[in-house]
């Protein structure tokens, strides 16, 4: 027979489940944006605006010459006096609030 006196043995525990490794999220390419037009490309298509504003363009005839000056000296005269009457009540009030220009 044996000498080793028997031992009562411990009822084993069961080992823990392995636990699966974490889950890295994976990283999502994020949809790359829609690329606008090149540097040439917007040269371009400012070259062609350019082409079609001188293609619409004509010389005006004296008639339309003659009303577009009309029109425009109007306006400088109208801005002219709008700024003498400001400039004058401003003089005024200056003046009746007793202190010198």
């Amino acid at each position: 027979m044996n000498d080793e006196v028997s031992q009562p043995t411990m009822p084993q525990q069961p080992a823990p489940a392995p636990q699966p490794a974490p889950v890295q999220p994976k990283e999502e390419k994020k949809p790359e944006a829609p690329k606008g037009p090149t540097i040439f490309e917007k040269l371009k298509m400012k070259l062609l605006g350019y082409r079609r504003v001188l293609e619409v363009s004509h010389k005006p005839d004296a008639w339309e010459l003659i009303s577009t000056a009309k029109v425009v000296l109007l306006g400088i005269t109208l801005m002219g006096a709008i700024g003498f009457i400001i400039s004058m009540i401003y003089i005024l009030a200056v003046q009746a609030a007793g202190a010198g220009v």
